[in-house]
């Protein structure tokens, strides 16, 4: 800088970054082979007081944080395209802990011919979002799938594959489009406003969504009934003899603590569409019933 007031504007431009970096607003990557890194403008300004006296000196990044925020959904999107593909099964299964990219396109037999290109795109703003890291292999890219990929595996103890899914649903994406029309209603939840019915009445009725929800309570559960069967919570079931989850849903919680417990009775209560033909066995018992009518007896 060759401005007289460098001094103040190196300042600002340090304050600046430092405050990027420790809220993360960007990380720092390797750049992959062959790509060109993108440019932005700094623009500076000088803050006036009501006297005309300059104030402080501040560093406004209008154009990064314009398109900071305008290409911030395409995190959630991105993120649903590599679990529907199944990317981070596939990388988390192969023998090679570090997957190339030529392998992994080779795996993905449902992808159209000519869009294989753009794989090698999808697989490098996956690693921005740390679902992968990014190694240098003999024959090209390599990617290694992170602890926060790993949440998306399918069947994995930690999965949040289908909550994620449920949050990325058409239905739920118009609920959320849909707060500030709700906010102007009479109507009692975003839901109402966006499809006509409660939430409860869209899962019975649309039998799609209602599977996608039950799965992501599920897995859910999942999670949390490791802990409660550990040592460290065990001893809240001591002296019970019987147990019931009420909306337990497809009995995930319950199968659980049924299992590690044998001499506690345990029952699912949920709706008749939730529970289906599940009947249970040993200690553990489907009971079709409401919340909202049958938790009182």
């Amino acid at each position: 800088m060759s401005s007289s007031n460098s001094s103040f504007w190196k300042k600002a431009v340090n304050s600046e970054i430092d405050s990027i970096l420790s809220n993360h607003t960007w990380e720092l990557v390797y750049l992959p082979p062959g790509n060109k890194p993108l440019g932005s403008k700094w623009i500076f300004k000088r803050k006036i007081k009501a006297d005309g006296t300059i104030d402080k000196y501040k560093l406004i990044q209008d154009e990064v944080h314009n398109w900071d925020y305008l290409l911030r959904d395409l995190r959630p999107s991105c993120i649903k395209c590599a679990i529907e593909l199944e990317i981070p099964d596939i990388i988390c299964k192969n023998a090679n802990p570090v997957m190339s990219v030529s392998d992994l396109t080779a795996t993905l037999s449902n992808l159209n011919p000519s869009k294989i290109i753009f794989i090698p795109v999808l697989m490098r703003v996956l690693v921005d979002f740390g679902l992968f890291n990014y190694h240098q292999l003999q024959q090209g890219d390599g990617y290694l799938i992170t602890n926060f990929g790993r949440l998306f595996v399918k069947n994995d103890p930690s999965s949040k594959r289908s909550f994620f899914l449920f949050s990325q649903h058409p239905v739920m994406l118009k609920t959320t489009a849909s707060v500030s029309d709700w906010l102007q209603d009479d109507l009692p939840t975003a839901v109402e406003t966006a499809h006509g019915k409660s939430h409860w009445d869209y899962c019975v009725e649309e039998s799609e969504f209602g599977s996608v929800f039950d799965d992501a309570m599920a897995s859910d559960s999942r999670l949390i009934s490791n802990l409660l069967i550990s040592d460290c919570c065990k001893h809240v079931f001591e002296g019970l003899a019987s147990l019931v989850d009420v909306g337990g849903g497809t009995g995930v919680m319950a199968m659980a603590i049924a299992e590690a417990f044998p001499g506690l009775k345990c029952f699912v209560l949920d709706l008749p569409h939730v529970i289906g033909e599940r009947k249970g066995t040993g200690n553990l018992k489907f009971v079709v019933g409401s919340m909202f009518e049958n938790s009182s007896h």
